[in-house]
């Protein structure tokens, strides 16, 4: 248009029509997270669990996980403090690009102080230094995506349980939560979201009826006769 050539712009009034991609989430339910947390803790002498009950129990993604240090755990306080990411083969910073205090539940501090002296140990009989990662792998410095996710895979199928992905325990630890009640904002600070908008978008449909309690509520303050219609007799309309 501009040289002359065209008398007007074809791709004006332009408008692409495409069908958005249906996410759907695929959570395990908190007694399906218990049968695989069980066979976690038999497979290969429990190796994984650790890292499994880590992702059930605090939401972090499996690359906040790879990249997880020793020094970020205040095992005082029962705090993960997640400050960064393991992206394509290199260190990022979190999703949302701050950092976020992540609370440990009693078993999982527990579980991880004993998975501490477990790797000081192995790393007196070879000689090598502590790793400074929280779940470094067998060959590795951090441990590999792929060989977690086999875990996976082995401990579901021996759990009779569906295959799901790694981020689906993520999914669970925020869905099993949000279904007991517990406070969004948390919920949704906890999993890094850089708004409750995102956690509301996501895991409002695993949230069913969550607030009918509270709007009964209402009548509770001014409780209020229920209304009944006059009753009529054939000389009102005589």
């Amino acid at each position: 248009m501009e040289l002359e050539l065209i008398e007007s712009n074809p791709m004006r009034d332009l408008a692409l029509k495409y069908k958005k991609k249906k996410f759907e989430l695929d959570p395990l339910t908190e007694p399906e997270s218990q049968l695989l947390l069980e066979q976690a803790q038999t497979f290969m002498n429990g190796e994984y669990y650790p890292s499994v009950l880590c992702a059930l129990r605090t939401g972090m993604r499996i690359g906040e996980i790879q990249a997880l240090k020793w020094d970020d755990i205040d095992f005082d306080n029962r705090q993960i403090e997640v400050k960064q990411s393991y992206q394509k083969g290199r260190m990022t910073g979190t999703k949302s690009h701050k950092h976020r205090r992540v609370y440990m539940t009693l078993h999982l501090t527990e579980t991880s102080k004993t998975h501490r002296t477990a790797q000081k140990r192995d790393a007196l009989k070879t000689g090598k230094p502590v790793s400074e990662f929280v779940f470094s792998g067998v060959r590795d410095e951090l441990i590999n995506r792929s060989s977690f996710q086999n875990a996976l895979n082995r401990c579901t199928e021996r759990a009779g349980l569906r295959r799901v992905r790694t981020h689906s325990l993520r999914h669970s630890y925020a869905t099993i939560r949000l279904m007991k009640g517990h406070n969004v904002g948390d919920v949704s600070y906890q999993l890094g979201h850089s708004s409750i908008k995102i956690t509301y978008d996501v895991y409002a449909h695993w949230m069913p009826g969550q607030f009918k309690s509270e709007v009964d509520e209402l009548d509770t303050l001014h409780p209020v006769a229920p209304h009944t219609h006059p009753q009529t007799t054939p000389q009102q309309y005589s």
